[in-house]
């Protein structure tokens, strides 16, 4: 099962779409939404969607989350972040799932330069610790933001990977495309991952 914000959600174009279509033989449940957080008052939360997305009793569940909510000023620093994200994480983890989380993608949108330079700043500190929490925290990391095209904070300004300065362009089981790189380092780490 996979979790997240627009960046995930499962369609043919996306990552998840891609992975899925490129492994038949793996049950997969695309459970991200748009505009997601780790935790939103009006519902659309991944802990709002938590009782709904355990009833599924995924062996293995992978998260992307950041895009929304790590610069906008609902948590004070980045640790408060990442507080909530690893209670988050346990509580997936005691159902007996394994979980994967992604590292956070950069921001590149002109018309909120505040919120791109708390996010992109806030990144150089929960990327290191979604790495370091393998084996503690986490059981995998899905190392998006080492990669040399989608990673550097200046990537999200470059159209070639992202549409908007926030979302990947479109992609295909051929791993072109924003989407599609995301696939592929997706796809390099489950194969990994599930067992």
């Amino acid at each position: 099962m996979s979790e997240g914000d627009s960046i995930s959600v499962f369609w043919g174009g996306s990552h998840t779409g891609i992975y899925a279509a490129l492994h038949p033989n793996v049950p997969f449940a695309g459970k991200a939404v748009g505009g997601s957080r780790i935790s939103d008052s009006n519902g659309n939360g991944l802990v709002q969607r938590l009782t709904t997305d355990l009833a599924l009793q995924p062996g293995y569940v992978t998260i992307l989350i950041g895009a929304n909510d790590l610069g906008d000023g609902n948590y004070a620093s980045a640790d408060l972040w990442l507080n909530a994200l690893w209670a988050y994480v346990a509580t997936v983890r005691a159902s007996g799932a394994k979980v994967a989380v992604g590292t956070v993608l950069p921001i590149c949108v002109a018309g909120f330069p505040q919120y791109v330079a708390t996010h992109n700043a806030r990144r150089a500190i929960v990327n290191p610790a979604i790495r370091q929490a393998v084996g503690t925290r986490i059981d995998a990391v899905i190392d998006f933001a080492a990669d040399p095209d989608m990673g550097p904070d200046t990537a999200a300004c470059d159209t070639r990977w992202y549409k908007d300065g926030l979302h990947p362009t479109d992609g295909a089981n051929d791993f072109t495309g924003g989407q599609g790189r995301m696939a592929r380092i997706y796809s390099d780490a489950l194969d990994k991952f599930i067992k």
